[in-house]
């Protein structure tokens, strides 16, 4: 899906109740809409083309992610929600309502950011 594709797509859909549920139980957390929408756009994940790789989680691999990647991201307060390569997630911090870059290999979060758009 094209980038701009994927920000239109964003603000049409409908949030999967049963999917967001879920997500908020396993990280103890309510998110905010635009959150809610992202994660119910596409429960397989989804690629958005840009100028670097850029792969929306699916939603297993959201719940699945501390198991998986080895990491405890409720611990940093952080939802992986894209997959940006060499080790490499946007996650939403969700204990400041901001999107970060974070490296699990180090466990390292940079290049804050209040919105999505200005982060992939």
């Amino acid at each position: 899906m094209k980038r701009e594709t994927f920000f239109e797509t964003v603000a049409g859909t409908a949030i999967n109740r049963e999917i967001i549920d879920k997500v908020q139980q396993a990280y103890g957390t309510v998110l905010p809409a635009e959150v809610q929408k992202i994660l119910s756009i596409s429960p397989q994940g989804e690629f958005i083309d840009g100028a670097n790789f850029c792969r929306l989680l699916s939603a297993k691999e959201i719940l699945n992610a501390s198991a998986e990647l080895h990491v405890d991201f409720t611990k940093h307060g952080f939802i992986p929600v894209f997959d940006i390569e060499d080790n490499n997630f946007v996650v939403f911090d969700f204990k400041n309502g901001s999107w970060k870059n974070f490296n699990i290999v180090d466990e390292v979060p940079y290049g804050g950011q209040p919105s999505l758009d200005a982060i992939i």
